[in-house]
């Protein structure tokens, strides 16, 4: 019997969808995922299950939405927050995998609250955030600033700014860790380091790369914080439009920077603009790292490689920063690309509604493992490996769903539940702010169409869709978990 093949999962953090040169973003580099995207499947059309980050990896890593496996918003290591943590009844990939022979790893961004805990990933871990570790010694950030000399402040996590150049008022400048010492460096040595250690190995493995990156603040290690000129940045589209921030106090949201009370110029978004794309660009460097000890190893063509990230990230569309209660595709789409073992050969743009709860039947797929009931999901294993000539959207979802319970535990809620097909786009909230967006007519989602009456059709049909879903996935919506209160 054939080895099973390895998997490769890279996880980057609030990276928005259309952030790729591949996809037509000529003002930024990305050369290896261009390169990956080369030998795959690049889809166009990929959304979160959530836009917020714990659920959202805890559903990408259990092919479960957030409604299904509790952990409904972030953990934080602080009263109340620290309440909000991934159950152990829940089953995540490496939970299939390991029992089938899989060395399973984890490098990096965990934010599940369970410490250190990697479940079946257990097998080889290195991290370095508060709330992925127990103990101070188990967080390498903390041990490598200490070899140098170097006081790490607040959450010690290693990706601060260097405060002596560090702009409050854009949250943009250079980390305080350089380019070989900075924490997602050292996460992606360990990642280079268990691939390098299974290279004679009869068994298949399983690792997850994860990086904060591009997270907020917008902070990099030189060359790449000032890879990018702020006057050759453009500016967003929808830069100057506040027409929804108004949802944002009915929906009590306390995330979601909007630009005009920042008092951000079109100058200072530049900027942030910039530095952002850096942080993508040093994400990119880390993927060409990977990819380079497969390809030492001999183990690039026996190895499923798929790059993502959890959610998206405003960057000063609707006039807005950061994330929150909010469903645009700005927020909920993200990028992803799946090259087969082997590759296939030339680049294949897939425009299909996909979800991130599709990624985990179709990693059990490939690694030829019983795919469980009761998941929403589907391999998109078939899809991709269609062969170009054929109606690659045959038999695809017609419409993808995206759901927002709240930022951090405890915090006031703002539920959404998002149907999006591929002309339209319909939010239902908790609040009653409901919004429909023709997509064809308005692909920036600036007319809400929800009082249209010529709309009403359309929305009649994109409700039914919602209410089909709630049924299949057993979503109680509009009821939802509401946090207890925190003692002041």
């Amino acid at each position: 019997m054939p080895k099973r093949p390895n998997v490769l999962l890279i996880i980057t953090d609030q990276q928005r969808y259309d952030t790729l040169h591949c996809g037509g973003e000529e003002a930024i580099e990305t050369p290896h995922i261009d390169w990956l995207s080369e030998r795959g499947t690049r889809f166009t059309h990929a959304f979160c299950a959530t836009p917020i980050c714990s659920p959202a990896r805890a559903s990408l890593l259990s092919g479960l939405y957030p409604h299904q496996h509790g952990m409904v918003a972030n953990h934080q290591p602080r009263p109340g927050c620290d309440q909000m943590h991934l159950s152990p009844d829940v089953k995540l990939i490496a939970d299939y995998l390991k029992p089938e022979g899989y060395a399973c790893g984890y490098t990096g961004k965990w934010h599940l609250g369970t410490g250190s805990d990697r479940r079946g990933f257990g097998e080889y871990v290195a991290s370095h955030f508060d709330f992925d570790t127990d103990t101070p010694e188990q967080n390498e950030a903390i041990k490598r600033a200490r070899a140098l000399g170097v006081e790490l402040s607040g959450r010690q996590q290693g990706t601060e700014p260097n405060l002596a150049t560090f702009n409050n008022r854009t949250r943009v400048g250079p980390s305080l860790l350089h380019l070989a010492d900075h924490p997602a460096t050292l996460m992606c040595d360990r990642a280079m380091s268990f691939i390098q250690r299974h290279q004679h190995s009869d068994d298949p493995f399983m690792l997850v790369y994860s990086t904060h990156e591009p997270h907020s603040p917008f902070v990099s290690p030189r060359p790449f914080d000032a890879m990018y000129q702020s006057d050759d940045m453009p500016l967003p589209p929808t830069f100057t439009d506040k027409s929804f921030h108004p949802h944002t106090k009915i929906r009590q949201d306390n995330q979601l920077r909007k630009i005009n009370e920042m008092g951000l110029s079109e100058s200072e978004m530049r900027e942030i603009v910039a530095a952002y794309y850096g942080q993508v660009s040093f994400c990119d460097h880390l993927v060409g790292r990977l990819m380079s000890a497969l390809i030492d190893t001999g183990q690039l063509d026996d190895t499923l490689v798929i790059f993502t990230s959890d959610h998206g990230e405003m960057m000063g569309r609707h006039n807005m920063l950061l994330k929150g209660a909010a469903v645009f595709d700005d927020l909920a789409r993200i990028p992803l690309v799946i090259v087969p073992p082997g590759g296939l050969g030339s680049e294949c743009v897939d425009s299909a509604l996909v979800s991130h709860i599709d990624l985990m039947p179709t990693i059990l797929d490939w690694c030829g493992t019983d795919i469980p009931g009761g998941l929403d999901g589907m391999s998109l294993r078939p899809q991709i490996e269609a062969s170009p000539d054929s109606d690659r959207l045959d038999g695809r979802r017609t419409g993808v769903v995206t759901e927002f319970h709240s930022c951090n535990w405890t915090n006031p809620i703002g539920p959404l539940r998002m149907w999006r097909t591929e002309e339209w786009k319909y939010v239902e909230s908790y609040h009653g702010d409901h919004e429909l967006y023709n997509l064809v007519d308005d692909p920036h989602e600036c007319r809400n169409l929800i009082d249209d009456p010529a709309s009403a059709g359309a929305l009649a049909t994109l409700k039914s869709g919602l209410r089909d879903w709630c049924e299949r996935t057993g979503d109680t919506w509009p009821d939802v978990v509401i946090p207890p209160e925190i003692p002041k």
